[in-house]
């Protein structure tokens, strides 16, 4: 037809409805074809097959089904290939390998299963995203791949040790092994000297943090949380000042916070629950002046919280709840602004509560000492979740009826009348 010298088409962030249709097969000469972001239903025509010029094939963000193209992903000339957040299914064989110049390969959020070994000839590839289905078995060694740069196997039932990703040369900056079944110890020389994210959260990964971590000098996100990790912090850990998240939740980590953590300037997220330590100071996480996230609930610290909270003035979520913290809220507490979840639950704390600086969402300081009266609700405009149950409070319970946002409400176990 007329279109048949048509080289590339866009039609993606439209409304299209209904099959892909088949005469789009017959655009023999295009070398781009966008369809994302559409409502587009039904299989891959298999007039598709006669697209030998296609460079790039984006279907993103549809209701699309069937098996992988393989007769499109064989084109010797394809390097980009994406068919996230549709619902193609079923193994991807090893003879069916996919060819070696596909810089991306792009199929997270379907339900394709089996072995990812079809992407060991892939090795210009650079950024493979495989997240969100359900492959499974052990991960062959991504050494050769000397291109890739972003690696995405999160969410999947992949097992087995991790082998290495990368070698010195590869720019392996993005890597998320999250919510699988991995297993085996952290070794620091399998994972690359640059990278700037690094997800093994929700895994069985036991053993301790190398102190040669302190050699990823890029890096901004560690999360290792839901692992079976343990021992203390390597304190080399806090020469990474480029770090802003370090997740480890839920680990079997014991002892103090280095105090060398200090230096961590530009950490905006500290999770740290659900593990063992005991540190019974806690002045080094309130020198951490960028915090937006403070979790360090389910340990065992002790001590006070310290007047130098104040410093942390972007603090949105602060979360020491289910410690042995004691004694009463400083006051430059009561100025952080931008607070908007509190947990200081199941702990020692006592005194009074002042009036806050700022508006929380979530105030649960459940299970404490508290005494003196609720007047400190009285400004609150947008809280949804209120738990002050379990303390000393006294006097008349407030009205709470012009607090529209309010789901869920705790006052039991006081001395209110």
């Amino acid at each position: 037809g007329g279109l048949s010298q048509l080289t590339g088409l866009d039609l993606s962030s439209n409304q299209l409805q209904g099959e892909i249709p088949s005469s789009l097969g017959y655009l023999t000469n295009l070398d781009e074809l966008y369809l994302s972001d559409n409502n587009l239903t039904g299989i891959i025509p298999d007039t598709f097959q006669n697209l030998e010029s296609l460079i790039i094939l984006r279907l993103n963000n549809n209701r699309l089904t069937g098996t992988f193209p393989f007769y499109i992903a064989r084109s010797s000339i394809l390097k980009d290939l994406q068919l996230k957040n549709n619902n193609f299914y079923g193994q991807i064989p090893l003879e069916d390998s996919l060819p070696y110049q596909l810089i991306s390969l792009q199929i997270g959020n379907n339900n394709f299963s089996g072995s990812i070994n079809f992407i060991l000839q892939t090795l210009a590839i650079q950024t493979l995203d495989l997240s969100y289905n359900q492959f499974n078995g052990t991960l062959p060694s991504f050494q050769r791949f000397y291109a890739m740069s972003r690696l995405m196997l999160n969410n999947n039932k992949l097992s087995g040790e991790i082998p290495a990703l990368s070698n010195s040369a590869t720019p392996l900056s993005y890597i998320d092994l999250s919510n699988n079944q991995f297993s085996g110890q952290l070794n620091y020389e399998l994972l690359p000297l640059q990278a700037t994210y690094i997800n093994m959260s929700h895994n069985q990964i036991s053993g301790y943090i190398p102190q040669q971590y302190s050699t990823f000098i890029t890096l901004e996100i560690l999360d290792l949380s839901y692992n079976r990790l343990y021992g203390s912090l390597p304190t080399a850990l806090s020469r990474v000042i480029t770090m802003t998240q370090l997740i480890l939740d839920n680990n079997g980590f014991i002892g103090e916070i280095p105090s060398s953590y200090a230096s961590l300037v530009n950490l905006q997220v500290l999770s740290i629950s659900q593990n063992q330590f005991n540190a019974n100071n806690l002045s080094t996480l309130f020198q951490l002046t960028s915090l937006r996230t403070l979790n360090v609930s389910g340990n065992r610290l002790t001590g006070t919280i310290p007047q130098s909270i104040g410093n942390l003035n972007s603090l949105e979520t602060f979360d020491v709840s289910r410690n042995q913290i004691e004694g009463s809220l400083p006051s430059s507490f009561f100025s952080l602004r931008p607070l908007q979840q509190i947990k200081l639950d199941g702990n020692r704390l006592e005194g009074t509560i002042e009036s806050f600086g700022s508006d929380p969402k979530s105030l649960d300081i459940s299970s404490n000492y508290f005494t003196g009266n609720l007047s400190f609700l009285n400004s609150f405009t947008s809280v949804s979740f209120l738990n002050i149950s379990g303390n000393s409070f006294t006097g008349q319970v407030p009205d709470l009826s012009f607090k529209k946002q309010l789901s869920i409400v705790d006052l039991s176990n006081n001395q209110l009348s």
